[in-house]
């Protein structure tokens, strides 16, 4: 993701009657969380969070075969080469969609509706897009 990233991604705050512990733990954890987002840390082999991502209520998926995006996925982690497909455009009104391939292969982001007036976008290693929809159309913010 680009430098800015808060402006996309807001941090929350630290509940102050927590251990100094779990304080440090979440902090690292949420740099760890936006160096993967920014492209600066991968993850290798399967990555599983057992749904969300604590304390962001994001849901990152990994996928390594064709996949069809939900309304409850933020972030899709896609590694080979194989498509990726966007949720109708109407079914997903107002809704932001992180993909990113994280592999060597090349990820084809499909839609029904269009993604900035293209029916697909090709993501090679370590491209990313960040969709939104208005209900009719898929918008690209920001990626390639």
């Amino acid at each position: 993701m680009p430098e800015g990233v808060k402006q996309y991604i807001e941090m929350p705050k630290i509940p102050e009657d927590i251990s100094d512990e779990m304080k440090l733990y979440l902090n690292q954890l949420a740099d760890t969380i936006l160096d993967i987002a920014q492209g600066t840390s991968y993850i290798e082999g399967d990555l599983n969070l057992g749904g969300s991502i604590i304390g962001l209520g994001l849901n990152v998926k990994s996928v390594t075969a064709s996949y069809t995006i939900t309304l409850s996925d933020d972030i899709i982690l896609a590694n080979g080469t194989f498509p990726v497909t966007l949720p109708t455009a109407l079914s997903a009104n107002k809704q932001l969609f992180y993909i990113k391939n994280i592999g060597s292969g090349n990820i084809t982001v499909a839609a029904a509706d269009t993604i900035d007036g293209s029916a697909s976008k090709i993501l090679t290693q370590y491209d990313y897009l960040l969709v939104v929809s208005n209900g009719s159309v898929w918008y690209l913010l920001r990626g390639l």
